[in-house]
């Protein structure tokens, strides 16, 4: 067949190098040899393929395959493409004339000009294609520095903004901080003008109870020594000084009372989310807490057959601090009935009982 010049005239030249190309270097087979696969391979190929392995994966099949003792030169020759690698190209021209000089005969279709080419022509396609090639690659690494130079440009410019973002936020915080401590400043200092006038007060009701505090101690001191002198004192004498020194009790206790009630806490108030207005300042009345009770537990002392108290469980507290119901300015005694349903209470300098229903059970 390969003498038939019709043959010669149909061949696609193409084609044929194809053929003729290592899947692996993709260039002219150089000494073919076939695996057990069919697959053809340079032996310089193979060799690179196996690198010192005992095994071999063909890449189109990916079968794998035993390597022979010495080497992959024991698996046989392809000795069909062997052949055609030896035939002169010049055998193999076609009769087409060269589309590009018209003076020799057409080798093969540039794949560049898409032209049926002589040798010649080819070599010379050859090099302007080489020629543009190393045109277009160079733009292409100018491109790709350029592209470089465009990335690093965009990253450089975001961290710019991001530095000016830094900025604002650093600008912003520190202007909130000189605004939070000027309005704490302020607020420490009204804090202080109410505790002055709060002491003030307070002073003031001090500086008066001294001088009652003198008069008591006075009064009390005299009272002990004509007591105390076992000489004859008529009852009328001992209600006097019972009526003075309840008086002067009473003195005490109003000025107690007097402070208390003139007396005012400070609360200070929190503004949320308002770095310019952290809160206010407000006087408020004390609140006490009322109307409760100890719960105490009581047991029975079969010796005296009398009710006495145990440890309380729980800390309460029954009452406030005062002269009305409920109230005690000395608390001195407490008792609880035996059914444990009232609590007395005795408050010593108000000279009085009072009775709490409670339930101890």
């Amino acid at each position: 067949m390969a003498s038939n010049p019709e043959f010669r005239r149909v061949v696609n030249y193409t084609d044929l190098e194809a053929l003729l190309e290592c899947p692996l270097c993709l260039d002219r087979f150089d000494q073919p040899r076939l695996i057990p696969c069919g697959h053809t391979y340079c032996t310089k190929c193979l060799n690179e393929l196996c690198a010192g392995s005992d095994t071999v994966i063909c890449p189109q099949c990916r079968q794998q395959h035993d390597v022979p003792v010495t080497g992959v030169t024991l698996f046989p020759r392809n000795l069909s493409y062997q052949q055609l690698l030896d035939i002169r190209t010049e055998q193999l021209v076609s009769t087409r004339q060269c589309q590009v000089c018209n003076k020799k005969h057409a080798f093969s279709d540039c794949l560049h000009c898409h032209k049926a080419v002589c040798l010649d022509c080819k070599q010379l396609h050859r090099e302007e294609l080489a020629t543009l090639t190393d045109v277009l690659l160079d733009d292409l690494a100018k491109s790709s520095d350029l592209c470089k130079d465009a990335l690093n440009m965009e990253v450089t410019t975001f961290l710019m903004h991001c530095d000016t973002i830094k900025k604002q936020i650093s600008t912003y915080a520190k202007e909130s901080i000189d605004l939070v401590k000027q309005q704490e400043k302020q607020l420490k200092n009204d804090l202080n003008q109410m505790i002055a006038q709060q002491l003030d007060a307070s002073k003031k009701v001090l500086t008066q109870f001294e001088k009652n505090k003198e008069e008591i101690d006075h009064f009390v001191r005299s009272s002990k020594q004509k007591i105390e002198k076992n000489g004859p004192i008529l009852d009328e004498k001992y209600i006097e000084i019972q009526n003075i020194a309840t008086k002067h009790l009473t003195t005490l206790q109003n000025v107690v009372t007097g402070l208390k009630n003139k007396r005012k806490d400070i609360s200070f108030t929190p503004t949320r989310c308002r770095p310019d207005h952290l809160g206010d300042l407000n006087l408020i009345t004390p609140t006490f807490s009322s109307d409760q009770y100890v719960s105490l537990p009581t047991t029975i002392d079969d010796n005296t057959n009398r009710q006495q108290l145990l440890p309380p469980s729980g800390v309460r507290q029954v009452g406030q601090w005062g002269n009305g119901p409920l109230e005690f300015w000395c608390p001195s005694g407490l008792a609880i009935t035996r059914n444990n349903e009232h609590l007395i209470v005795v408050d010593s300098w108000n000279h009085r009982l009072q009775i709490r229903i409670v339930s101890l059970r």
